[in-house]
């Protein structure tokens, strides 16, 4: 039982500290602007997070008047506090990538408010009794 927590928290950490390496790959790849790397990264850590996401019934029965449980729950916690600083990090960076790239398509007047020529009206239909 004590190994078979061990390994339940030590295969949870291993995840959490992969999400925490692909955010901060992540953060890399917004400041370059390269939203296909972005991408790739959300792929893998949407995966990471359906895994730890189907352990966590398990690691709530988890007996945590045991030392080594709290510990790694401790450690737990402490890389999930990284890790939401990093992806709050991560989401500043993407709104002022965001921003600085709607800015650039109105200068370039292609952004909001630039609205191509009216279509012109249709034209009648040309079914055999002459309605649309």
């Amino acid at each position: 039982m004590a190994s078979e927590a061990a390994g339940l928290l030590a295969e949870q950490q291993r995840d959490y500290e992969e999400m925490l390496t692909l955010g901060r790959t992540q953060t890399d790849d917004l400041v370059r602007e390269d939203m296909a790397a972005v991408d790739r990264a959300f792929v893998r850590l949407h995966q990471l997070m359906t895994r730890t996401r189907l352990r966590e019934p398990a690691l709530a029965s988890l007996d945590r008047s045991r030392a080594e449980v709290v510990a790694g729950l401790q450690r737990l916690e402490r890389v999930l506090l990284e890790l939401q600083e990093l992806r709050q990090r991560n989401q500043q960076l993407a709104v002022q990538l965001r921003d600085r790239t709607a800015a650039e398509l109105r200068r370039l007047g292609q952004g909001r408010g630039h609205y191509p020529a009216p279509a012109p009206p249709p034209s009648p239909a040309r079914l055999f009794d002459q309605t649309r």
